[in-house]
């Protein structure tokens, strides 16, 4: 049976922080998720680190994604949750939060529509599964993927966005 959310979580060499976002994933009040890890036990960079979403496409079983990385976890216990009446509401393509991205503060700074790329991070944005699968290949970039990934998503036509105006993950500092 599908899950609502897969969180992508990316891992590299930072197991403190690697339990901090696995303990931020299994304090959720709904359990209806999966947490995927693609590890680089080797520290091969942000290139390849970027490159492992395309690899493991096929493994995604949710209906929307969320990328959580190992050096970022949930500051809500209800995300999963909330995703849940966002989703029942009108399933849209983009789901849009906020969230305290360490140096840069909370992003997005504003909220407008039509969505823009600039000023968010990828904590900021849950995609339905078969967008992501459609554009994850623009994110295998040396940096700034993220800004790659969903600037071709918000190219779709007709694509619906939810903006959830509420502060749901953070980056934690080494």
């Amino acid at each position: 049976m599908s899950k609502l959310i897969t969180f992508i979580t990316r891992a590299c060499k930072r197991p403190d922080m690697l339990a901090k976002n696995i303990n931020s994933v299994f304090m959720q009040t709904d359990k209806d998720y999966k947490q995927i890890f693609l590890r680089d036990h080797e520290g091969r960079g942000l290139e390849y680190a970027n490159g492992m979403f395309a690899q493991n496409k096929d493994k995604i079983e949710g209906q929307y994604v969320y990328i959580l990385d190992d050096d970022n976890r949930l500051i809500i216990s209800d995300f999963v949750a909330g995703i849940r009446v966002i989703v029942a509401a009108g399933n849209p393509d983009v789901i849009m939060v906020k969230a305290n991205i360490r140096i840069h503060g909370i992003l997005p700074h504003y909220w407008e529509e039509p969505p823009r790329s600039a000023h968010i991070d990828s904590l900021n944005f849950v995609v339905e599964r078969e967008l992501w699968k459609k554009h994850i290949e623009a994110f295998h970039r040396p940096d700034h993927g993220d800004f790659y990934f969903i600037d071709a998503v918000f190219k779709e036509p007709d694509i619906t966005v939810a903006w959830w105006d509420k502060i749901v993950a953070e980056g934690m500092r080494k």
